[in-house]
């Protein structure tokens, strides 16, 4: 019996760590009004640019790589505001406490994407530095999309800026923000 529930609870887990795709689905239940200076939880990802300082802090970094990362060039076929996102984002924070990188490794044509979704230490949130490799996918208004578990992620890009809204966390309240700005691929292994 303890090894069935050892099984069951190891099956849940890996689901967690290897994401999904989320192509749209309904939002989730809004948390309480948020404190004066910030932005409605319905109000999308977009951040004003009044208030993009805050959701930004360029000499953050979420986790050391032990070995470059293997990122594909998106093919001819792949759409123009699909390809985009291709490559690394980062310098951002979670409502500017939690540093978050996003690393996208490959696009396709239909607007399929693996990410490396990493995340550094939140005392503030009590979470640990972690790193997952996530699918996806970019929808038809050229919005990045996935999921795990019940939380939600949705990425626009904005005149070259990463603007991120995340949803569904129990230990947050509500929604978090971030925006990230375009990093050097010089660092990581391209293939073709």
């Amino acid at each position: 019996m303890m090894r069935a529930f050892a099984t069951v609870v190891a099956a849940v887990g890996l689901c967690g760590c290897v994401g999904s795709e989320l192509a749209g689905g309904p939002s989730l239940p809004n948390s309480a009004a948020p404190p004066a200076g910030q932005i409605a939880n319905d109000a999308g990802p977009r951040v004003p640019s009044d208030l993009m300082a805050q959701f930004q802090k360029p000499e953050c970094k979420s986790v050391e790589l032990f070995r470059p990362p293997q990122v594909k060039r998106p093919a001819k076929d792949v759409p123009e505001d699909f390809a985009r996102w291709y490559g690394a984002w980062g310098g951002g924070v979670w409502n500017g406490t939690w540093c978050h990188d996003l690393i996208v490794l490959s696009v396709a044509a239909d607007g399929a994407v693996e990410v490396l979704d990493m995340h550094a230490p939140s005392p503030e949130y009590n979470r640990p530095a972690t790193i997952f490799k996530r699918r996806g996918r970019i929808q038809p208004d050229g919005s990045l999309r996935f999921r795990h578990g019940v939380v939600q992620r949705h990425y626009e890009l904005h005149d070259g800026v990463v603007h991120g809204l995340r949803q569904g966390d129990s230990f947050s309240g509500g929604a978090l923000r971030v925006v990230m700005s375009r990093k050097p691929v010089n660092d990581m292994v391209v293939f073709k």
